[in-house]
């Protein structure tokens, strides 16, 4: 007995074909990765200093590294350093006081990763009127979702069935 050619059945192969080849060949883009940054204090005094602790999961290249950036309340950059990531995907960075201390407002500091098209923001408040031996562990962090190759394999999925079911109420 002879199938007819159904312009369904083909379309369902020919998405499924192409979802495995995008699937094999980019595989590493399906990896989700973040960065994560916290401190032990959220607000320090204008001569205190403030260790940045990170911890960054996922598929990336260690060998390239966090980049920190540091804007004071103004928006001007503080600091700009690069920080290596050892071999458990950890970093940290030691924030001292520009000369002659910090000014008093909130802080803003920036993570980013070359492997990465997401940032990670954390912000810190420098006040005067704190006094010392201050312990906070209540932080600010913001991350900036990466919308990719997820959405677009689940908009693809989507379409896909749509068509397949559609072709089989026809």
């Amino acid at each position: 007995m002879a199938t007819k050619n159904n312009p369904g059945q083909k379309i369902l192969c020919f998405s499924i074909l192409f979802i495995a080849v995008f699937a094999v060949t980019n595989f590493h883009t399906f990896a989700f990765a973040e960065i994560s940054l916290s401190s032990y204090d959220s607000i320090i005094g204008p001569t205190d200093r403030l260790l940045i602790m990170g911890t960054i999961e996922g598929d990336i290249q260690s060998f390239n590294p966090i980049k920190l950036v540091v804007y004071d309340p103004s928006g001007n950059i503080v600091y700009q350093p690069n920080v290596a990531i050892d071999g458990d995907g950890k970093f940290k960075y030691l924030i001292t006081p520009t000369l002659p201390s910090f000014d008093d407002g909130q802080y803003v500091v920036e993570a980013s990763q070359e492997d990465l098209k997401e940032k990670t923001q954390m912000y810190f408040t420098v006040s005067s009127d704190i006094s010392d031996g201050l312990f906070d562990e209540d932080m600010e962090t913001e991350i900036i979702p990466e919308f990719g190759t997820i959405t677009m394999m689940i908009l693809v999925v989507s379409i896909i069935s749509i068509l397949a079911i559609t072709t089989k109420t026809k």
